[in-house]
């Protein structure tokens, strides 16, 4: 598999290299045009999209091109992580079908300035652990090591505001599911058009979840504030007890605390495949590569989930799932010496249309293959923007796994919300409801 190890075009004068796209990918296409060049993404929605509605696949006309099998791995294993090889040695009977890549992924113009802007104001603060210089959305979009690259997929946009009810599905053993249902409200302060990361505020997004099952855990509410600076504050989190009826500071929901609800499959920061502090790895960018990646899952968004055709007893129903080529970046990011963690060693591909984490390949501290970890992603085009509609994790030695993000009703990305939706007092108050 052919590493990019160059960083990408340069600017020139001040202003964007016609070779890159508004978000600093590659505008043209591969040697062999399997990756084709983005013509601009998804720039209206597609017939029979309703606003508020499920999203329509915009490309259902497509037929896969093949199937990577058990069988016929070889062919094509420079194009996969570690981690998707070795679904393949732990389910014989594990598919990946791959179709013709769309290039879908597409922004506000208001975000593709601010891009730009960054791409000549944006620093990285002090250790890494914050931004400056610039405002909202992708800081970093020519990556010059893997710490601006991680802060890119932190800081992309994800729109304003955001409600959803979601499903969680737990695979504990090909027999045993166990469901959860949750409402997450979470608003970003710094993707309103004109933020700048300097500003006096240094709250990145609010979280608000309510969980509705499984029965045990029913009228639970966490409150997180997540902040963008980590050397001035760390993340603050509330939490309200029904049983206690009462509202408590949460601090262990961070780095590698695992929630109770998702049986051990996940780490706090593992949401969205990463979230958070960066301050216990090592992170070094190793270039671009092709790779087959989820893309376009409108099998997932286009109409309420059927959670027992999606959800097999090993792995997500293969029928419903859509792999591409793709260009990634590739991080390593490696635990720090004095630093703790279960996880000694990530290794993330960032899609380069995006900066959206689609894959990440997880290690024991004793540097042994752990999980995986995929977002299937598609296009939200009423905002536009991309963003996972199922993230699944899996667990190679187990064969547990965990699908989450599942839409039990369309997501609102349009949400109005504001800071006085997030207090602990709003929490004490709905809670009390």
């Amino acid at each position: 598999m052919l590493l990019v190890l160059a960083c990408g075009p340069a600017f020139a004068e001040g202003e964007w290299n016609d070779a890159l796209t508004p978000m600093g990918a590659e505008n043209g296409p591969n040697a062999d045009a399997t990756i084709p060049a983005w013509n601009g993404g998804i720039v209206t929605p597609p017939q029979g999209y309703t606003k508020g509605g499920y999203h329509p696949d915009p490309f259902s006309g497509d037929k896969a091109l093949f199937t990577i099998t058990s069988d016929n791995l070889a062919q094509y294993k420079d194009n996969l992580s570690d981690g998707q090889k070795a679904m393949f040695a732990k389910h014989p009977d594990y598919q990946m079908p791959v179709y013709v890549t769309r290039r879908s992924a597409s922004y506000p113009d208001f975000v593709y300035e601010a891009v730009r802007k960054n791409a000549q104001t944006t620093l990285l603060g002090e250790n890494g652990d914050s931004v400056k210089g610039g405002g909202m959305a992708v800081p970093f979009p020519i990556p010059k090591n893997g710490l601006e690259a991680i802060w890119n997929h932190l800081l992309r946009y994800r729109g304003q505001g955001i409600d959803r009810t979601v499903a969680q599905v737990a695979v504990l053993a090909p027999d045993r599911f166990v469901n959860k249902v949750e409402r997450e409200q979470i608003m970003f302060p710094f993707s309103s058009p004109g933020a700048s990361f300097d500003s006096s505020s240094n709250i990145l997004a609010y979280l608000k979840q309510e969980l509705f099952s499984p029965p045990r855990t029913a009228g639970t509410l966490l409150l997180v504030f997540e902040p963008l600076d980590k050397t001035k504050e760390m993340r603050r989190s509330w939490l309200y007890n029904p049983g206690q009826r009462r509202v408590s500071r949460a601090p262990f929901i961070n780095y590698d605390a695992t929630p109770p609800t998702d049986w051990g499959l996940r780490t706090f920061d593992q949401y969205d495949l990463f979230n958070g502090a960066t301050d216990r790895y090592d992170w070094t960018l190793e270039g671009k590569q092709e790779m087959y990646v989820p893309y376009n899952a409108y099998q997932f968004a286009s109409a309420k989930p059927d959670i027992t055709k999606i959800v097999g007893p090993n792995f997500l129903n293969p029928e419903l799932t859509r792999y591409e080529l793709h260009r990634v970046w590739k991080i390593n990011a490696v635990l720090k010496k004095g630093k703790s963690h279960i996880y000694g060693r990530r290794v993330f591909y960032l899609d380069e249309d995006s900066w959206q984490i689609l894959v990440c390949d997880i290690y024991d501290s004793r540097g042994e293959l752990w999980r995986l970890s995929e977002a299937h992603v598609i296009n939200f085009y009423e905002v536009p923007l991309i963003m996972p509609a199922l993230e699944v994790h899996y667990d190679l030695r187990s064969g547990q796994y965990l699908a989450g993000l599942l839409q039990t009703v369309p997501p609102d990305l349009s949400a109005k919300l504001s800071p006085d939706d997030f207090t602990p007092e709003t929490l004490r108050r709905e809670g009390n409801r």
